[in-house]
C-alpha cells in the first residue's frame, strides 16, 4: 500500500496509462475506418455497370443489423426498411431497369460532425440510370453512424429528394 503521495504519484504514473490503453478498442483500416469513408463508400456500392449487379453482401457490412432506412419512395411517401427492405427495395429497382441498363451514384458534396464514437453525416449526391437519357437526379442523404468494435456502422439514414423538396440548401454543399 502507498503511504506517501510521492508513491501514489509514482503508482498512478505507470498504471492510469496502462490501464487507458487497455480501454481502446482495435481500430479497422479501410472504408470503415472513418464515417466519411464508410458513407462515401456506399455510394458506388450501390452502383452497377450496365449487365451488372451490386455487391449486396458488401452493401450490408456498412450498416449494423438494426439500421433505419428512410427513403423517398414516391412524391408522397417515404418508406422505412431495414438493412433487408433497402437491399430487396435496390434488388426490385434493378430488375425494373432491366440488364440493359446500369445505375450510378455519386457523391456531389459531404459534411461530417464527429464527436467521440457518433457522427452525423450530411450527403448531397447524384444518382442516374445509365442508358436512360434522364438527367441525373440529386438529392440529400443524412446519415447517423456510431463506432463499435473499433469501426464505423450506419444506424440510420433519411433520404429526400430535390424535386420533391425543391432545391437542396446551399449550406448542404459546404464543409
Amino acid at each position: 500500500m502507498c503511504r506517501n503521495p510521492i508513491e501514489l504519484l509514482a503508482v498512478a504514473t505507470v498504471c492510469i496509462p496502462v490501464l487507458l490503453a487497455a480501454e481502446e478498442p482495435p481500430t479497422v483500416a479501410g472504408p470503415f475506418a472513418s464515417p466519411l469513408s464508410l458513407v462515401e463508400g456506399i455510394y458506388p456500392a450501390v452502383s452497377s455497370e450496365v449487365g451488372g449487379a451490386p455487391d449486396w453482401d458488401h452493401v450490408r457490412a456498412h450498416f449494423d443489423p438494426a439500421a433505419v432506412i428512410a427513403l423517398r419512395a414516391t412524391r408522397e411517401e417515404t418508406r422505412l426498411f431495414d438493412v433487408d427492405g433497402f437491399i430487396g427495395d435496390f434488388v426490385a429497382f434493378y430488375d425494373r431497369i432491366g440488364p440493359e441498363q446500369g445505375f450510378v451514384e455519386r457523391v456531389v458534396s459531404s459534411r461530417v460532425l464527429e464527436y467521440g464514437n457518433v457522427a452525423h453525416c450530411d450527403v448531397v449526391y447524384e444518382a442516374a440510370v445509365v442508358g436512360s437519357g434522364r438527367p441525373p437526379q440529386r438529392g440529400l442523404d443524412s446519415w447517423h453512424l456510431v463506432r463499435r468494435d473499433g469501426r464505423w456502422w450506419v444506424v440510420s439514414v433519411v433520404n429526400e429528394v430535390e424535386s420533391v423538396a425543391g432545391p437542396i440548401p446551399e449550406a448542404a454543399f459546404s464543409p
